[in-house]
């Protein structure tokens, strides 16, 4: 058991309040600054449960924050969004419980889809511009951590490609 009157608890404690500052900070992320101080692992522990038990560190919290940022136009894929919360320091558990209230891959790309075309679909496209937007939608989708069946799948029944008449009478002469 760690006392809380020693010289080395009260420091690693002030380190780990200034660090925190007014933002919220997770567990894993004051763990690693701790240790980068060379606070004893004893004493990391003790410090971080009773910055817990004082509510200057919620996992919880933070990682229902991170969530709600990540609707919309900033949706990401829930792999994507588990590995945010991971890489924040957010223990394992605490992301485990949290994505269970996120909805589904196919849920939130459409969210996403909505937002960022201003529609609810299917959207059309004349032929010269499906393509170009198809990619780049795609693209954008990708990069959010969305499976590439997935993509296909809903962006082919957002968007629907039209036919231009005058661009087809152009093609017969």
């Amino acid at each position: 058991m760690i006392d809380q009157n020693t010289d080395n608890y009260r420091h690693a404690r002030e380190l780990a309040v200034k660090y925190i500052g007014i933002s919220n900070k997770t567990c894993g992320k004051v763990r690693s600054h701790l240790e980068k101080k060379g606070i004893p692992e004893s004493v990391i522990n003790k410090v971080l449960e009773d910055l817990s038990d004082a509510g200057y560190i919620n996992d919880q919290g933070v990682a229902r924050s991170i969530i709600a940022s990540r609707k919309g136009k900033n949706s990401e894929g829930r792999l994507r969004l588990r590995s945010r919360l991971l890489s924040s320091g957010i223990p394992e558990h605490v992301v485990d419980s949290q994505m269970e209230a996120v909805p589904s891959d196919s849920e939130t790309i459409l969210s996403l889809l909505r937002d960022h075309f201003h529609g609810e679909g299917p959207i059309e496209l004349l032929s010269e511009d499906y393509r170009v937007v198809f990619k780049k939608t795609a693209n954008l989708l990708k990069s959010r951590g969305y499976s590439y069946d997935l993509i296909l799948h809903t962006l082919n029944r957002f968007f629907t490609e039209v036919f231009d008449s005058d661009s087809d009478e152009r093609n017969a002469l």
